[in-house]
Parts: structure tokens; sequence; C-alpha cells
């Protein structure tokens, strides 16, 4: 057993003897694979930057391919990161944490339409074909979806019966291998779907209650990893109310998820659960995320800070625990053994 596995074992077994719940200990390493992944990003964007803005470095070849090359270092690393932790590391945890980078990470650094992403840098300052880009985040971002979608098809039996959302994905799938496409190419195309998708039930979360409680709303752009709605409520509207907007659009995007997961026997919603966990719920409700709705409710609406962290550990470590137990069911081994 690796370095890493060892850590995690000893760590769990420490949560485990003081008592401390799975969805605790989920939440903390899945925080952890979420840090790391911050500041790995962010050291190599900077170190990346830095060897573009040095003429000397690789100065004999075609600038075009160097900036191509440079910008995509950061993105590159965190997939190795995160392809390592998947397949090489024995514990449940360790493909946890590598799953949770390939999926916070990896594909939106990938989306040339992401403002903040690799991609769109080298589209911006070297006049790269978006093609080439969206070709990229096909093969990788279609890989990524496909290694999850295996892993939850390998438990769950896909036949036509379920809710609607499962029998529409079974004639999607279908049709799409009727087609002559690969799995992965399927998963991509559901998989960017559900992204889309969530996004918009999380912005409809926030226009519903916001009209609900007499404002005017309305969703004014969704570009996938980022949406947004605009909305315009009476002066004489109580920070309760815009509490309660605010957290309305992950709240929607929560109960999307759950829906997804546990209600529809099919790989592809579980897929889009994980997408609705991961994208549109939790990094709204982390009150430290610049620009979060939690943020936005603490520093603009005197939300307790108290009560929003209580509330990501409630949810978060629900959320996680959920992932995590998908990947430990898959895992022989001494981890697995012991549960």
């Amino acid at each position: 057993m690796s370095f890493i596995s060892s850590m995690l074992d000893s760590f769990e077994n420490y949560m485990t003897d003081r008592g401390f719940e799975k969805g605790i200990t989920a939440l903390i390493v899945g925080m952890l694979a979420i840090i790391i992944g911050q500041y790995v990003n962010a050291f190599f964007t900077v170190l990346s930057r830095d060897l573009i803005a040095n003429p000397s470095f690789l100065k004999g070849m075609n600038m075009a391919l160097r900036g191509f090359l440079l910008s995509y270092l950061p993105v590159t690393i965190l997939f190795i990161m995160g392809l390592y932790l998947w397949f090489a590391e024995p514990n449940g945890y360790a493909r946890f944490m590598g799953l949770l980078i390939l999926i916070f990470y990896v594909v939106p650094l990938l989306a040339p339409w992401f403002p903040f992403s690799d991609a769109k840098y080298a589209i911006d300052h070297f006049k790269i074909n978006p093609t080439i880009c969206y070709l990229i985040l096909f093969l990788v971002g279609g890989y990524i979806f496909e290694i999850f979608y295996n892993e939850i098809n390998d438990r769950i039996h896909i036949s036509s019966q379920g809710g609607v959302i499962s029998r529409i994905l079974v004639s999607v799938d279908s049709f799409l291998s009727g087609a002559g496409l690969e799995k992965g190419t399927i998963a991509f195309i559901i998989g960017m779907f559900f992204i889309y998708f969530t996004s918009i039930v999380h912005e409809m979360g926030h226009v519903l209650v916001a009209s609900y409680l007499g404002c005017k709303a309305a969703i004014v752009k969704d570009l996938g990893f980022i949406a947004a709605s605009a909305i315009n409520c009476p002066a004489t509207t109580s920070n309760l109310h815009w509490i309660l907007i605010c957290y309305a659009g992950p709240m929607f995007a929560f109960l999307l998820g759950l829906l997804l997961w546990f209600a529809e026997p099919n790989g592809y919603a579980r897929l889009g659960g994980l997408i609705a966990f991961l994208y549109s719920c939790l990094p709204n409700i982390a009150p430290w995320i610049p620009q979060s709705d939690a943020m936005v409710a603490v520093t603009k609406y005197h939300m307790p800070l108290s009560a929003s962290f209580l509330i990501f550990i409630l949810i978060g470590g629900y959320i996680m625990y959920n992932v995590y137990q998908e990947i430990h069911d898959q895992i022989g081994g001494a981890n697995a053994k012991k549960h």
C-alpha cells in the first residue's frame, strides 16, 4: 500500500476511533482535495505565466505552440494528479480525491468559454484555434465523465425501468450507441448537458423564490460553469428574504442532485446528480468562496457566519459521503474489508 493510501487509512481510523461520522471524514478529505487542487492550480498558473514571459525559455519553439503548451500546464498537472489518485491508489478516499480534482478543476479549466480557464487564456493570448481547445475538452472531458459513469454503471442495472429521466436517458443512450458513438462520447454529451441543465435549475431557484417574495427576477445568462440572474426587489425586502433568495439556487440544485442520485436507476442520471452536487450546489454554499451565494448572504445580508458554515458542513458532508461511498463500495482490498 502506498504512502497516500496508508495516510488516508490512518486518518480514517483516527476519525472513527473518536466517534466522527463518515460524512465528516468524507467532507474533510473532500475539502483537502479541493484545497490541494486550488493551490496546485495557482502555483502552476503563476509558473506558466512566468515561463511565458521569459523569452529564453523554449525560445527555439514556435511561439503559438510554446504559448499553447505553457497555457495548458496547470490543467495538465491536475489531470495527472487526478488520474494517479484514481488508478494508482487502492483506497476509497484517494480515488474520491482524484475524482474531485478531475471533475472540480480539470473539466472547467478545459472549457474554452469559461472566463478563467487555461483554454480561454490560450485562445485569447496566443490565437489558438478554438476548435483545437474544444477537441481537447471533448476527449479529456469525455474520458473523465466515462470514468465515473463506468464506476456507477458497474453497480446499477440499466433498464427501461425507473422515472421519466431514466427512460429518457436510456433512449438517448440507445440512439447514440446505434449511431456508432463510443461510450466516452455519449458520457461527454450527457455530462455537458447536465452542466448546463443543473446551472439553469440553480438560477431558477433564485428566480422562483425571488418572484414568490415579490421581486422581479429573470435568468440573464447561462455559460454552464457560470450563470447569473437579475433580481430587483423592493427596498423593504428584509435581509431574511434576501438570504432565502441567495440559498434558493444551491438548494434547488441540491434537490435535483438528490433526485438524480437516488430516484433514477440509471448511471447517466447519477452522473447528472454528481454534476448538480459539485458544480451547482457545493461551491455556492461555501461561505469563503468569493461571490458564492453563501458569501453574499453573509457579507451583504448579515447572515451569521456560523449558520452558513453549519449548512455547509451538513449538506457538504452529506454530498461528500454519498460520492465517496459510491466509490468505496467498488473497491476491494484492506480498506474495503474494514467496513
